[in-house]
């Protein structure tokens, strides 16, 4: 991860970012919903080795917001809403 970010450190980063923590079990459940079939990457191991990444993100930047993505879409809505508001204003 530290060399990751290392490579990037010319590029702009953006002025927000927002993480939705979704359990790998809830993920399937949406794709099957969509019909479609699941990528390489839609796999549950994959999924779960993904997470752990993202989810020390803020750890290294002050801009990446994780919302709890398994809840209402009104309720998503609201928490994402509130963070841009309060961070760009």
């Amino acid at each position: 991860l530290d060399w990751l970010i290392k490579i990037n450190d010319d590029f702009l980063l953006p002025d927000i970012t927002i993480l939705l923590k979704v359990s790998p079990e809830i993920c399937f459940k949406r794709i099957k919903k969509r019909n479609k079939e699941r990528t390489l990457f839609e796999e549950k191991e994959k999924l779960n080795k993904v997470w752990q990444v993202y989810k020390i993100l803020p750890d290294y930047f002050e801009n990446i917001f994780i919302v709890d993505g398994e809840k209402s879409i009104e309720e998503v809505f609201q928490v994402v809403k509130k963070i841009i508001i309060n961070h760009l204003i």
